[in-house]
């Protein structure tokens, strides 16, 4: 089990390059080893992450190897959208007050398992402290890659856990919905019209070019998506009156889940960056999971991972003293309705996560003329694995009526 922090708040100024600050966040002096990027360019978009090891002194006088993760929000021109739509706000109150009564839930029903994330030791500002779980052996796959089937059935039964611990919360009153989004962004897609929109063109734009005459109804079909999309993702994403809600991890690829194996093989994961979570439907997390994550040979399997999903989902709510949920066919059901929200995911977000690092979103897109960006965005969707991806999820669409559906 990770160690248990108390978790602390500092106001509105610190410095963690200063060992004072980290004094004052532990209570107790420190001597600062080093500090680096958590990650390197291209494998997160949202935040800066930082990975800093400090030596603790303990009260018998001994110094204690600690490492910690620093979470800090994006400033300047690239955090502008992140502070609009309060992300960071949104992630806080996660760490601050959802995750820590679902673990008291968890003992209370007497629930012996490793949580489901990271332990936040503090914040301050726009900087939050968590404990690093690389050194407590957790590690992320390859996003270009994706899930294999045992990892993607570990990440679908560990969302079906986070959603039964927040349904229940609900149920007793400690976790209101209203303090939450009911979609990401506020399902307000004003500002995201032109991504939005552009992700579909860039799509069918290659597709048309380089796919064999054999797609050629499929292309079709895409062509005429962008002039719906935004209106049909305003659609779905609604609040439906009665219905099974959680709340959403939001932000489930593959970077955003680590593993701890054992020879080789998954067994306990930990879910990491909270910034999009929100109040609606289950099947929102499982299409951004599946359409941006899993592997193409494992897309040929998402029914039996959403069974899976079904069955974790009534056991986890049967643990906790829930004994309704929804049923199998009401989660195909669903997934049905909200299906083009996964497609919307795998044509706007999956290009981004399987990009090679040359054509990743720049830091400093200052350095290149829009020409250049324009043409790495496209590039994107020229990628051997994203073309084998893709090609399997349209073809799921076109066999499930999807397309049909879009246009009635």
């Amino acid at each position: 089990m990770a160690e248990k922090h108390h978790q602390q708040s500092m106001g509105e100024k610190g410095d963690f390059n200063s060992e004072n600050t980290w004094a004052q966040l532990l209570g107790s002096k420190v001597k600062i080893e080093h500090s680096q990027p958590a990650v390197a360019e291209g494998e997160n978009h949202a935040s800066d992450l930082k990975r800093v090891q400090i030596q603790v002194l303990q009260e018998e006088g001994v110094w204690q190897t600690r490492n910690y993760i620093l979470k800090e929000e994006l400033s300047g021109e690239r955090g502008e959208g992140i502070r609009r739509l309060r992300m960071y706000d949104t992630e806080s109150k996660i760490y601050k007050d959802v995750l820590p009564k679902m673990e008291r839930l968890m003992t209370k029903m007497g629930i012996q398992e490793e949580s489901l994330w990271a332990h936040c030791i503090g914040q301050f500002n726009n900087t939050l402290v968590l404990e690093d779980l690389k050194v407590s052996g957790y590690q992320t796959v390859d996003r270009t890659r994706g899930f294999d089937y045992p990892h993607a059935a570990l990440v679908i039964r560990g969302l079906a856990q986070f959603h039964a611990l927040s349904v229940v919360l609900q149920d007793i009153g400690e976790l209101e919905s209203s303090d939450f989004r009911n979609f990401v962004f506020d399902g307000r897609y004003e500002h995201l019209h032109d991504f939005i929109t552009s992700s579909f063109q860039y799509l069918h734009r290659v597709a048309s070019q380089e796919w064999s005459p054999e797609w050629k109804d499929i292309i079709e079909n895409v062509r005429h998506i962008p002039e719906i999309a935004v209106a049909k993702l305003q659609e779905i994403t609604k609040l439906q009156e009665g219905a099974f809600h959680v709340l959403n991890h939001g932000d489930s690829w593959v970077n955003n889940v680590m593993f701890k194996h054992n020879e080789g093989t998954p067994e306990t994961i930990k879910l990491v960056d909270f910034q999009l979570s929100h109040f609606n439907s289950y099947a929102f997390d499982l299409h951004y999971v599946v359409n941006t994550s899993v592997s193409s040979e494992v897309l040929h399997h998402v029914d039996r991972l959403y069974e899976e999903y079904h069955y974790h989902l009534t056991s986890e709510l049967a643990k906790l003293g829930r004994t309704n949920g929804p049923s199998l066919s009401e989660v195909f059901s669903e997934l049905q309705r909200t299906e083009f929200f996964g497609l919307f995911a795998a044509v706007a977000v999956s290009p981004v996560i399987l990009a090679r690092q040359e054509l990743a979103p720049p830091k400093d897109k200052s350095a290149y003329t829009l020409a250049e960006l324009e043409q790495r965005k496209e590039d994107r969707y020229r990628t051997e694995e994203y073309t084998r991806r893709i090609q399997v999820i349209l073809r799921c669409a076109q066999h499930g009526g999807l397309f049909e559906r879009l246009h009635m």
